[in-house]
């Protein structure tokens, strides 16, 4: 699903779907989407993905344009959305502060050829206590 840059309605979806006699709920179980999603989708808001046009395209037997999906304007609304931004900051793991050490020696010995014999026995060596939060 992509942000649909110019925000406006779908009325050939919306007429093609009144024309059926069915509502956004119908036509969301037979394509296999939520009515939320067909809801957005007439309202402008987003547009659907290219599996999702190609499954209204099948279920109202129409061509693209004249649901009002044009391959131009979704990749067009594709192209200007903004990249997701992954930097979101959270708290450090309790479980592993201060244990640097013993998680080094664990990769390394991952990385090995032994690792089998040598987690087993690191493991063993390895202490554990949770800190208090």
């Amino acid at each position: 699903m992509t942000l649909n840059s110019t925000n406006t309605p779908n009325h050939l979806l919306r007429r093609a779907r009144e024309h059926k006699g069915w509502s956004q709920e119908q036509v969301a179980t037979q394509i296999g989407a939520s009515a939320f999603s067909v809801h957005r989708w007439e309202r402008g808001l987003t547009s659907p993905t290219s599996y999702y046009c190609q499954r209204l395209s099948t279920l109202f037997g129409m061509s693209l344009e004249e649901l009002g999906l044009s391959k131009e304007e979704l990749h067009h609304a594709a192209s200007s959305q903004s990249p997701t931004i992954w930097n979101v900051p959270y708290q450090q793991n309790p479980f592993f502060t201060g244990r640097k050490d013993v998680l080094t020696t664990l990769a390394a010995l991952f990385k090995s050829s032994k690792t089998t014999n040598r987690t087993c026995a690191v493991a063993k060596k390895a202490t554990f206590r949770i800190l208090p939060t």
